[in-house]
């Protein structure tokens, strides 16, 4: 049987990006899912970067290059990839906004699927623009939380009828015990917090260290593991800058036993080991729009505990008791959110439950299922439309 032949236009892996990760993740399950579809990655990169992509990458477009953009329209539509997935977020692409994806769409021949990892509830004109032109010339477009979908209708005033919701995956993992692996980690006995990702300002992490600093005399016991890496390009502007402001906080607030930062970009055995060690996961994000959140998907996909603040994508996916919403930029509300889990381990396992049966949806396998169903649905839509 002929395979279906797949393109994913994405940052890939070994670049440091939560999009790298989630289409590698994604790539992943599919081909482990599905033997009848073949996947290829049309990579971006920097400029002034060169990467040492596997053989999945057949085509890079370099982002601030308008003719690699170009080149690569060309040489998919010359190929027998059927249909090409982009996965788009502004600031992957070059231009003001990242409007040089628009050549690649224009100069493109075969049939478009983008998937929105950021959906702006006020965006100014032109990510405006670039939005509604990705949507109207996609055959589709997956959409990673509800509230996207009623800001596109809402705020882009978009009434095409091709947006379908697709959760962000979750990986397997083995049903481990949570004490084997705190003694594995040297971290028994420990009541643990942890948040991981990229770090950048954005997190909103000095807000949970503050939150430590009121309560940790009266819980002890209290560890907070802060899992990641400095944001590559923040780095690059600004050096540990916020790194740094976070240790400073750390040692004013006398927290040396309370905090630890594991600074790597984890793989993905360790990041497992570490959720699972994880008694509460904690989110004390500050931008309101984010719509949606790796990290946040993966504590849900592992049952999780969680303390968020009421960003776009914890509103959705935090309701129905899967999680305790706290104020932006309050340290106060994020202890009484830590207390009150501590205190009442019964409300504790009822919010762990809400989240795992959410999660066990989330698995990569279902989701690479559910993309391969809208490959299909348009591939097989276009020989109908060309028979």
């Amino acid at each position: 049987m002929k395979k279906l032949k797949i393109a994913f236009l994405s940052t890939y892996p070994p670049q440091e990006c939560g999009i790298a990760t989630f289409t590698y993740d994604l790539v992943n399950a599919i081909d482990k899912t599905h033997n009848n579809v073949e996947t290829n990655i049309i990579a971006i990169e920097e400029k002034d970067r060169t990467y040492n992509f596997n053989n999945k990458v057949v085509f890079k477009i370099k982002d601030s290059d308008i003719e690699t953009y170009m080149e690569s329209a060309e040489f998919i539509n010359e190929s027998d990839i059927e249909v090409v997935n982009i996965q788009h977020e502004f600031g992957l692409f070059g231009g003001e906004s990242g409007s040089y994806i628009e050549y690649f769409v224009n100069a493109l021949r075969k049939p478009i699927i983008t998937t929105l990892h950021t959906v702006l509830t006020n965006p100014d004109e032109l990510k405006k623009e670039i939005t509604r032109f990705l949507v109207e010339k996609s055959e589709k477009v997956i959409v990673l939380s509800k509230s996207a979908i009623d800001i596109l209708r809402d705020s882009y005033k978009i009434t095409k009828d091709n947006i379908i919701l697709i959760h962000h995956g979750v990986p397997e993992y083995d049903n481990l015990s949570k004490e084997d692996i705190k003694r594995k980690l040297g971290i028994e006995n420990r009541f643990v917090l942890s948040t991981f990702g990229l770090i950048n300002p954005g997190k909103g992490i000095e807000y949970a260290l503050y939150a430590l600093g009121d309560i940790k005399d009266k819980y002890p016991e209290i560890l907070y593991l802060i899992l990641g890496t400095t944001h590559p390009k923040v780095k690059r502007l600004y050096g540990e800058d916020y790194r740094n402001k976070l240790l400073k906080i750390v040692e004013e607030l006398n927290l040396e036993r309370n905090v630890v930062f594991v600074n790597k970009y984890l793989t993905k055995e360790e990041l497992i080991e570490y959720l699972i060690a994880t008694d509460v996961y904690i989110t004390p994000y500050i931008n309101r729009e984010q719509i949606c959140s790796g990290t946040l998907a993966y504590a849900i996909g592992f049952g999780k505990a969680i303390i968020s603040t009421p960003y776009l994508y914890a509103i959705d996916m935090l309701s129905a008791n899967r999680g305790i919403l706290v104020d932006f930029k309050d340290s106060k509300s994020i202890a009484e959110a830590l207390e009150k889990l501590i205190r009442d381990k019964n409300f504790l396992h009822e919010i762990e439950r809400n989240a795992y049966e959410l999660g066990k949806t989330m698995k990569w396998s279902n989701i690479a299922k559910q993309y391969v169903n809208v490959f299909k649905e348009v591939i097989y839509s276009r020989k109908v439309q060309v028979a």
